[in-house]
C-alpha cells in the first residue's frame, strides 16, 4: 500500500500507460465510415473520426472513462490533457500521438491527476520530459517514471471537483467563442 502526501512514479499509481494506434494513411482511409457508427479515432486535435469497425489492432487500446489522454506532440506551451468522458454506446481508441492513462483510482483521481500537471510545477516536469529538436515529443517511458503527488482521497476529491469546475467553465467559453465567431464572420 502506498504511503499518502507523498510523490511516486505514474507507473505505480496506474493500471496501465499505453500509445494509441498507428494508422497509415491508407488503413484510416479504409476504416472510416462515412456515417457515425458509434467507434471513433480521436486524434490529437480533438477531432473524432467514425470508424466502420474497431481495428484488431485496437482491440487492448480501448479508452475507457475516466482514463487521462496527453498529447504526445508538444504543440504549444500549453499541453493538451483531458480525462475521457465517453457515452454507454461509444467506443474509443486513439492514435499514436495520444497517451492514455488508466489510473488505479483508489490511489489517484483522473481529474487529481489533470489539475496537478496543468499546475506550473507539474506542466514544468512534463515540459521536460519531452525530447526532440524539430517536434518535441514524449517518451512512453519518460513519462511512467514521472513523479506524482498522492494525496489524502478527501483533499483528492476536492482538487478534482474545482479542476471539473474549470474544465466546464472552459468549456461554456470555448462554446461562447465558437457562437461570436459564427456570428462575426457568418459560419453557420
Amino acid at each position: 500500500m502506498l504511503k499518502r502526501n507523498r510523490k511516486v512514479k505514474l507507473e505505480a499509481v496506474s493500471k496501465i500507460i499505453f500509445t494509441g494506434t498507428r494508422f497509415s494513411k491508407n488503413e484510416l482511409a479504409d476504416y472510416t465510415a462515412d456515417h457515425d457508427t458509434g467507434i471513433h479515432l480521436v486524434r490529437p486535435s480533438g477531432e473524432m473520426i467514425s470508424l466502420k469497425e474497431l481495428p484488431d489492432k485496437s482491440s487492448d487500446k480501448v479508452i475507457k472513462n475516466g482514463d487521462v489522454i496527453i498529447n504526445r506532440a508538444k504543440a504549444s506551451s500549453d499541453n493538451c490533457i483531458t480525462v475521457a468522458r465517453i457515452g454507454k454506446s461509444e467506443t474509443l481508441i486513439s492514435t499514436d500521438n495520444l497517451i492514455v492513462i488508466r489510473l488505479d483510482d483508489k490511489v489517484v483521481l483522473p481529474y487529481f491527476l489533470k489539475a496537478y500537471l496543468e499546475t506550473e510545477g507539474g506542466k514544468k516536469k512534463l515540459d521536460d520530459l519531452y525530447v526532440g529538436a524539430t517536434v518535441s515529443m514524449l517518451p512512453l517511458e519518460a513519462l511512467k517514471s514521472l513523479l506524482v503527488p498522492v494525496l489524502d482521497a478527501e483533499k483528492q476529491k476536492k482538487i478534482a471537483h474545482k479542476q471539473m469546475e474549470i474544465d466546464r467553465v472552459r468549456n461554456n467559453l470555448r462554446c461562447k467563442m465558437d457562437e461570436m465567431r459564427s456570428l462575426l464572420f457568418g459560419e453557420n
